[in-house]
């Protein structure tokens, strides 16, 4: 795994009071039954059916693009060495922030690793409860999405007629928790 999804799935391990990690689900990139597993998209499923996904491919974007060089600083990779100018930064196409002191002042764009994921949550989530109090494993039952600093990311996602989850990401994790389950 790359190293930001590593520190991901740590960073939610920690976060959900140190559930043990029960695996990786494989997710297709194609809403049709059968599709072949997509190897940039992660779904790291959790004790108690939470999940943490995310997608690592495509192309890096240029440091012009809109939101390109947005990174939060616990993910970004570095692209230079101590001392590198904004000259070289730039020359490299790379990004270039040099009021920040709490991580790489020149790092890589971000990649356009934006995706809709369909993977099914697995036979853990069945433990937890759904909407309307469907088992986690019914069509219906609903996850509520995070970003990476815990803030909620959209509208719940809830299981199809098929039994997966359909969601939007790129390569800033997302995290899932039964509905039921989210304390406020």
């Amino acid at each position: 795994m790359p190293k930001p999804a590593y520190r991901a799935a740590l960073a939610l391990q920690t976060a959900l009071g140190e559930r043990a990690v029960l695996g990786r689900a494989s997710a297709a990139n194609s809403s049709t039954s059968g599709a072949s597993a997509d190897p940039d998209a992660y779904v790291v499923r959790f004790e108690g059916g939470a999940l943490a996904a995310w997608h690592v491919g495509g192309r890096r974007l240029p440091p012009s693009a809109a939101g390109a060089c947005a990174s939060d600083v616990s993910l970004r990779d570095d692209c230079g060495h101590q001392g590198t100018t904004h000259a070289e930064c730039s020359a490299a196409g790379c990004c270039w922030l040099a009021e920040d002191e709490f991580g790489p002042q020149c790092f890589h764009p971000r990649r356009d690793a934006d995706a809709t994921l369909y993977f099914a949550p697995g036979a853990e989530a069945d433990a937890g409860v759904g909407a309307g109090g469907a088992a986690g494993g019914a069509a219906g039952a609903c996850w509520t999405v995070l970003d990476v600093m815990g803030e909620l990311h959209g509208e719940p996602v809830c299981r199809g007629e098929d039994g997966r989850l359909a969601l939007k990401v790129n390569d800033s994790p997302r995290y899932l928790l039964p509905a039921a389950r989210i304390v406020t």
